[in-house]
């Protein structure tokens, strides 16, 4: 009896371990995440989560992917510089499309100096994972 228990256990421990690392993120989790990359200025890892479209071509992506790049190491680091750095970033709000394939966070940035910004991330499903949808 004791053995059933304890591989019923283990059987219910393995399934919630492989749940949470499978690709079941949120919203939110997403948008921390690539805020994150932010802060750490990590931008290649930032540009990599932008969703670029089913229909542009490798070449167009990775043209894309130069220009954000480009961008970001020009004038968003210099940003975040100016306001020293990036003390915290927080989800204030997830809106999540009636088709679960689109979403909206609201995030709050929090600077080094004190100041802060708030701002909207839309997001999109594409497969199992969360991408920016940068709006132009």
């Amino acid at each position: 009896m004791k053995k059933v228990i304890y591989w019923g256990l283990a059987m219910i421990c393995m399934a919630w371990v492989v749940a949470c690392a499978s690709g079941g993120s949120t919203p939110s989790d997403a948008a921390r995440k690539y805020a994150g990359y932010l802060q750490s200025g990590n931008f290649e890892k930032f540009v990599d989560g932008i969703y670029y479209g089913d229909k542009a071509s490798s070449d167009e992506v990775k043209e894309a992917k130069k220009m954000f790049l480009s961008v970001l190491k020009e004038k968003g680091a210099k940003q975040i510089e100016k306001n020293d750095g990036i003390k915290n970033i927080e989800v204030l709000s997830e809106e999540m499309a009636e088709d679960g394939q689109s979403a909206i966070v609201e995030l709050k940035t929090t600077y080094g100096n004190g100041k802060e910004k708030k701002e909207e991330m839309s997001l999109v499903r594409v497969g199992k994972d969360w991408k920016m949808k940068i709006k132009k």
